[in-house]
């Protein structure tokens, strides 16, 4: 801004104007968002990156224009806010709308279309016996979906002799050190693609003693 400043005068003396002045006001700093989709802690969802980091505030994730959540900026990574959820089968647009803060000024992603994804989950032997080889399957619809499926057994990886990659909606988890005995939560998280939502099936698995 180029700020003067006028006198005007009276009887006894002439008005002036002061020489230029030259007053920059900084404003709020443009914001990027960007979305990706993938494995979170707990399942599937969406993580919304807000730059600059320094920006603070809350991110709220659309599908459609329609809200699905809302997450803050910095819980838990600094600069990004998560969304741990599944969609339905269909079509699906999904975009992260940062609303700005003091600092910053909002800004929203890019539209990410994606088809919803089921993932089910089958077992070898249920219930089965300590020491027993047992092939878990997954099977993940619509079964062009491409990517790998990661298996959990009580929260823990399974070390699987097969890779865990989809090949016709189907992904392979023989557990290479068998199981321990008991009543034991078994998940097979699908981390999705460009084209496909990830998703995640259960099955409760019985391991018994000789």
């Amino acid at each position: 801004h180029l700020i003067t400043a006028s006198y005007s005068g009276d009887a006894n003396y002439n008005g002036s104007t002061s020489a230029v002045l030259s007053q920059t006001v900084n404003g709020k700093t443009d914001t990027t968002t960007t979305l990706k989709s993938g494995p979170l802690p707990g399942g599937v969802g969406f993580t919304a990156t807000v730059s600059p980091a320094g920006a603070t505030g809350t991110v709220m994730f659309l599908d459609n224009g329609g809200l699905i959540g809302s997450a803050m900026l910095g819980q838990p990574i600094v600069g990004a806010a998560e969304l741990t959820g599944t969609l339905l089968p269909g079509t699906h647009s999904i975009t992260a709308s940062y609303n700005g803060d003091s600092k910053y000024n909002g800004s929203t992603s890019a539209a990410m279309i994606l088809a919803g994804t089921t993932t089910t989950l089958t077992s070898s032997s249920n219930p089965a016996t300590v020491g027993q080889p047992i092939t878990f399957t997954a099977m993940v619809s619509p079964s062009s979906a491409t990517g790998s499926v990661v298996f959990n057994a009580g929260g823990q990886p399974i070390i699987c002799v097969e890779a865990g990659t989809l090949l016709n909606g189907q992904a392979k988890c023989t557990a290479a050190y068998g199981l321990d005995t008991g009543t034991l939560s078994i998940t097979a998280v699908y981390s999705g693609d460009s084209n496909n939502s990830g998703s995640s099936g259960v099955l409760t698995q019985i391991v018994n003693a000789h």
